[in-house]
């Protein structure tokens, strides 16, 4: 059963992150050699034609926190 409000290819998105599971970690990691988290939210993102804006001041803030 669809999730009322999801985004219309966010089975997609669920799929390729899924089909991520067993990558190994890699910090700043953005591809299937090794990812952190938010290479793994990009890539999954990336599968539904979702571009997220790393650029953002809440993600940028993370980003600075995180020493990345």
């Amino acid at each position: 059963m669809p999730i009322p409000d999801a985004h219309p290819r966010a089975g997609e998105i669920v799929a390729r992150a899924r089909g991520l599971i067993g990558v190994s970690f890699r910090p700043q990691g953005r591809d299937a050699s090794g990812l952190d988290c938010l290479g793994l939210v990009l890539l999954a993102a990336a599968a539904g034609g979702v571009r997220p804006d790393v650029e953002a001041q809440p993600c940028r803030q993370a980003l600075t926190r995180s020493g990345t």
